[in-house]
């Protein structure tokens, strides 16, 4: 049983290596540097999720904006056209 959780481990260490693009291609690497590895990466994910994320929402806000502002052009149109058509 011990044989079969340190080969479970031994597999799983070696599919997160595989993931990790710092050490995916390195043949040795220790399980501290498949750890260190891997946190560095999820640092950077989380970095790059956090400014996507603010971004994501300046971007809705200025989309609704917009939209407003569409309509509001919208309207104004449609009184030129009034005013055109009663004339």
């Amino acid at each position: 049983m011990e044989r079969q959780r340190r080969i479970s481990l031994k597999n799983c260490f070696d599919t997160l290596k595989a993931t990790v693009p710092s050490i995916a291609k390195k043949e040795k690497a220790s399980k501290v540097a498949i750890l260190n590895g891997a946190f560095a990466d999820i640092q950077t994910l989380q970095t790059t999720n956090d400014s996507l994320t603010k971004e994501f929402a300046k971007q809705r806000s200025r989309n609704i904006l917009l939209k407003q502002r569409l309509t509001e052009l919208r309207r104004e149109a449609d009184k030129q056209r009034r005013l055109q058509q009663q004339y």
